[in-house]
């Protein structure tokens, strides 16, 4: 199974401290921690609606390498605090922080962010157009007014609180 980082793409988050066969964690551990990333996130991807694993797509990729690398060094880290101070071990670090982050704004049907270059499956998450998306589920034939539907975001037929 493919990864989509490399132990190098780790080491440029970390440059003051790269991984090498002697560090703790190790070069081959951080390989390890690569391959359960990309392993998680292809289960993700597949969820949501992405072929898995990703092979096309040169911004899908890219954006796939740098999530990976972040939740790889997140694991690397945690591992590396966790040997020098086990009491510490239990802090998400920034790059676990950042992945989950990446993962949840991916999955999110509300959140416009996708692989815009990524094949597509058929469990596709719809997601919106922008952050002012016009949703017309809100008029009807026998609602009773001629609202003009350009007056949506506007006039909004409802409001936040109001009881049906």
């Amino acid at each position: 199974m493919p990864s989509y980082a490399t132990v190098d793409d780790v080491n440029r988050l970390t440059p003051q401290n790269p991984f090498t066969p002697t560090t703790t964690p190790s070069f081959a551990q951080v390989e390890q921690y690569i391959a359960q990333v990309s392993t998680r996130m292809d289960a993700c991807l597949d969820n949501i609606g992405y072929v898995t694993p990703v092979t096309g797509g040169p911004k899908a990729l890219a954006q796939l390498k740098e999530a990976c690398a972040w939740g790889a060094c997140g694991l690397a880290q945690q591992a590396r605090i966790a040997s020098v101070s086990p009491d510490m071990s239990g802090q998400m670090s920034v790059w676990t922080k950042m992945f989950f982050d990446w993962l949840e704004r991916l999955a999110s049907q509300k959140d416009p962010f996708h692989l815009i270059d990524a094949t597509t499956n058929l469990k596709l998450v719809v997601k919106p157009l922008g952050e002012l998306q016009f949703d017309s589920t809100n008029f009807s034939v026998d609602s009773g007014t001629n609202q003009n539907p350009g007056d949506y975001l506007t006039t909004p037929t409802f409001s936040i609180g109001m009881k049906f």
